[in-house]
């Protein structure tokens, strides 16, 4: 994908306030078309470049009437809220379906968990709560409520092994 300078510009002068220029390492970024793991130390830019291609890409894409999405998996929460304040920041709002940012926890829980529960358990409402401290405890909670001869003392082993 070739990025036109005013491209640059306008992300520049939103993401770092006219105060810096991408890099060529982040330039090159910026413009690959592909899947790539990018390893930086803290505070190199990664999570700002990132954005600035998200804001170009969804420029591109409503200027061209695309229907594709966009699909950015991070490892941190605190990268997530980066870049959601960047796209804000850039006019673009928040974005729904079929674009996706978020972790790879909740990227497998939309995609994978709750589709298969859904599915095995016919069952159209999942409530997720704080009562629970882990995952592994909520989804036992949940198997118990589904499934209500799993809580007999015989089963109890059973039970706890099977959400894992």
């Amino acid at each position: 994908m070739q990025v036109k300078e005013e491209d640059y510009k306008l992300v520049e002068s939103i993401l770092l306030d006219n105060k810096a220029e991408f890099n060529s390492l982040q330039r090159e970024f910026i413009e690959l078309l592909e899947t790539k793991t990018i390893i930086a130390g803290p505070g190199a830019g990664k999570t700002t470049a990132l954005a600035a291609k998200i804001v170009i890409l969804l420029k591109y894409l409503n200027m061209t009437k695309s229907k594709d999405g966009l699909c950015i998996i991070t490892h941190t929460n605190v990268a997530v809220n980066e870049i959601n304040s960047a796209l804000l920041k850039a006019g673009v709002g928040t974005i729904s379906h079929p674009h996706f940012i978020g972790t790879i926890h909740e990227f497998f829980n939309r995609y994978c968990v709750i589709p298969y529960f859904k599915y095995k358990y016919h069952h159209n409402n999942l409530l997720f709560d704080n009562e629970d401290t882990s995952d592994l405890g909520y989804y036992k909670t949940f198997v118990g409520i589904k499934i209500p001869w799993i809580n007999q003392d015989k089963f109890k082993k059973f039970k706890d092994s099977f959400p894992e």
